[in-house]
C-alpha cells in the first residue's frame, strides 16, 4: 500500500517530491506524506487507492 501512495505522489506532485525521500505515515482515514520529520506533511485520502 504503502508502495501505491509512493507512486500517486510522484505522479501528481513531483515538484515537491521528485529526488527526495518518502515518508507515509498511515492513519484511520488518511495518508501523511512528508520529504522529512520535521516538513508539514500533504493530507491525501485513502481514496486515492481506488
Amino acid at each position: 500500500m504503502e508502495e501505491a501512495v509512493k507512486e500517486y505522489v510522484l505522479k501528481h506532485y513531483p515538484r515537491i517530491f521528485k529526488n527526495k525521500p518518502i515518508i507515509v505515515e498511515e492513519r484511520e482515514k488518511v495518508f501523511f506524506v512528508s520529504t522529512n520529520i520535521d516538513a508539514s506533511p500533504l493530507i491525501l485520502s485513502k481514496d486515492i487507492l481506488k
